[in-house]
């Protein structure tokens, strides 16, 4: 997709304030080994652009970089497009936009981080449950396949979300 047609998605996690944060490293391996990994979009809209789901500061490395990030391999210099996995046609709602975004950050995330984003998960589906949106019988396994863990291990998650004290949950939301 031509990089002038891609929007930042104001609701990921790395938000503008964060952005910066792994940007400078993003460059450098883009430098070094191109963009690997497609961004994640929905799209397109009425004015014809895409929103990124999940690739905001992959995205951000790429707008940075301007015309170098062109000279890098695996690039499309001719059309300055960006790959991309178009997951959607914007009929995706909020909730799942946010799982959606939420299930790559799991893969690509490391080891430090991955249980703050399963844990958002975790609270996301249990207020869809709470609101009817996902049947109580479907809570596990939803949760087994965007966290990539086990049914067992899920449950787990969903126990621990169900039970944990409000200063838990503030803990995770801060971060």
């Amino acid at each position: 997709i031509p990089v002038d047609k891609l929007e930042i998605n104001p609701e990921n996690p790395y938000r503008a304030e964060n952005m910066q944060i792994g940007v400078n490293d993003l460059i450098e391996s883009f430098q070094i080994v191109g963009l690997l990994t497609p961004l994640t979009v929905k799209g397109p809209n009425e004015q014809g652009t895409y929103y990124v789901l999940a690739g905001n500061r992959r995205i951000t490395a790429i707008k940075q970089m301007g015309d170098a990030f062109w000279d890098t391999r695996r690039a499309d210099k001719d059309n300055k497009c960006v790959p991309c996995y178009v997951c959607d046609n914007n009929s995706m709602n909020a909730d799942e936009e946010f799982l959606s975004m939420e299930h790559v950050n799991i893969i690509v995330r490391d080891q430090q981080t991955i249980n703050i984003h399963r844990t958002s998960v975790v609270q996301r589906l249990i207020k869809m449950e709470q609101s009817g949106d996902l049947k109580s019988r479907e809570l596990s396994k939803k949760a087994s396949e965007i966290l990539h863990l086990s049914d067992r291990w899920a449950r787990v998650f969903i126990q621990v979300g169900k039970r944990a004290e409000d200063r838990i949950k503030s803990f995770y939301n801060d971060r």
